[in-house]
């Protein structure tokens, strides 16, 4: 594992609290339950079981730990930006951004998108949980790509070691928040794209050993995961809820048809980008940014393209990063395979397209031999700022 960077760490707590305080201050030093957290002024037994029948048994732990959103929120504003600025540091470190500028405008998309801003208007009691699941499912990605990338001269003991240790990181994240599973989900997948797209002698072999590694990290969670939940149920007497939109248990018993729940995920994706009724602000210029960033992304991920067969890449390398591709949607958006009904606090991993379209703008910029590449770098850079 590599040591830590000091300088990415400390640039991204800086701009993650600068975007947090400037986006959400309001909110943390203003205590005004609303919807859900208005369950805060109840008890917290009575939430704590609540979390527990829904499948988050950590929440009560992560109470009893880290303190209670009704007596500092403010504190549990500050809490939830640490998790978020480790997050940020982890993401902007698997996709080596260090420019300051490239770093604060990650920061930036990773604290000011829908979710976090849910979060923090009505759902506060979970702000700070839900980023220390953020955190992990990242932890869980960074620690993935990290081992993989060596994995050559790594012993079979040592793969197994670090699989159970992602296994553990994505039990933990699910056990707070299950929705952010999808974040290491889509992070494995942008990763593996950029490979693609950047390592002409990449072997095939390697790049899809190291997805499949993935998917058995994430089967391993799983079963860590639910195993807890069996566990926490016995030990508390509490059983899962079922027949909830927003309970766990809508993974194995929802009856829809697989084919309808592919075709309502990939809609729902592209409806949160770009219709009125999506989280997109309804006026049009909104919705417009948002397609022009989804051009400029489709030209710079085709300039890669072109990059790296000119120099000799295998067309298996070209079509695998088209597969991955192809797969985002359904990996960012994955709660809609599993439940009927998706919310915003369950679509963060969506919003790392934006975070994808920059960092594909910034690899082309560095790649291209023409000045008007380097141009639509900032032309992206301004669009996301606006958005």
């Amino acid at each position: 594992m590599e040591r830590v960077n000091r300088e990415t760490l400390k640039n991204s707590f800086l701009y993650t609290y600068f975007f947090g305080f400037l986006a959400h201050g309001y909110a943390f030093l203003n205590f005004q339950p609303s919807h859900d957290s208005l369950t805060e002024m109840i008890s917290d037994p009575a939430n704590w079981n609540w979390k527990i029948q829904l499948g988050r048994y950590l929440k009560p732990v992560y109470d009893m730990v880290f303190g209670y959103f009704t007596s500092f929120p403010w504190i549990d504003g500050i809490v939830a930006l640490a998790w978020l600025s480790f997050a940020a540091y982890l993401a902007t470190e698997m996709l080596y951004l260090s420019k300051k500028t490239h770093i604060a405008l990650a920061c930036g998309i990773l604290t000011t998108n829908y979710t976090v801003i849910a979060l923090t208007a009505t759902y506060a009691q979970d702000l700070a949980s839900n980023m220390l699941a953020l955190t992990l499912a990242m932890l869980g990605s960074y620690i993935w790509q990290q081992y993989t990338e060596r994995i050559e001269g790594l012993t079979k003991r040592t793969v197994v070691g670090y699989e159970i240790a992602i296994g553990c990181c994505l039990a933990a994240s699910m056990a707070l928040y299950q929705a952010f599973l999808f974040v290491y989900i889509t992070m494995v997948l942008l990763l593996s794209i950029l490979k693609c797209l950047e390592e002409p002698k990449l072997s095939f072999k390697k790049l899809w050993t190291a997805d499949f590694l993935a998917a058995g990290s994430a089967g391993i969670g799983a079963i860590l995961y639910y195993g807890g939940l069996k566990l926490s149920a016995r030990l508390t007497g509490i059983s899962l809820i079922e027949n909830n939109y927003n309970s766990v248990s809508n993974a194995w018993t929802n009856t829809e048809p697989f084919l309808s729940r592919v075709k309502d995920c990939l809609w729902q994706f592209i409806v949160a980008f770009g219709t009125v009724s999506g989280y997109t602000h309804p006026h049009l210029v909104s919705r417009l940014v948002n397609m022009a960033l989804c051009l400029l992304g489709v030209v710079c991920f085709f300039g890669l393209v072109a990059d790296v067969r000119r120099k000799k890449a295998s067309v298996v390398t070209i079509i695998s990063a088209f597969v991955f591709s192809l797969l985002l949607p359904f990996a960012m958006d994955g709660a809609r395979l599993l439940n009927s009904l998706v919310h915003v606090l369950m679509m963060y991993a969506c919003w790392l397209s934006y975070v994808f379209i920059y960092v594909v703008a910034i690899r082309f910029a560095a790649v291209a031999e023409r000045k008007w590449a380097k141009h639509l770098e900032r032309l992206t850079a301004v669009l996301l700022d606006f958005s």
